[in-house]
């Protein structure tokens, strides 16, 4: 038999015991990791740039919704125009909500009947 003794029960070859590390793989691994140069520093600057672009899209989507609500509001201010019989302003008014909104069906629709009105068959 060889005199190499095996490890048995937490015992190491020098007959010294062990703790067990349940778990400390990962943490010694990120503290490894956080110890290297520019590591933190480049971990900052990403976050900075994620954060800056979920600032930007959410800035975008903001600006998106008041563009629509003052696409809507122009386009009823047309309607309520084309209604009171006010056809050039309306046709003004629905103009312009074509221009910002060239796929409005409704405006579409509405400023057609608008230049028919006033005897513009275009």
């Amino acid at each position: 038999m060889s005199s190499t003794s095996w490890p048995i029960d937490g015992q190491n070859p020098g007959g010294t015991t062990q703790a067990p590390t349940a778990g400390s793989g990962f943490i010694d691994w990120l503290a490894e990791l956080a110890q290297r140069p520019g590591f933190v520093e480049t971990l900052l600057a990403g976050a900075l740039v994620v954060a800056g672009l979920l600032v930007w899209l959410r800035l975008m989507r903001v600006v998106d919704n008041v563009r629509n609500r003052q696409a809507i509001q122009d386009y009823l201010l047309g309607v309520e125009q084309a209604l009171s019989g006010d056809l050039a302003g309306a046709r003004k008014r629905l103009q312009e909500v074509l221009q910002t909104d060239p796929e409005n069906h409704y405006a579409r629709l509405l400023f057609g009947k608008v230049l028919s009105g006033s005897g513009e068959p275009a």
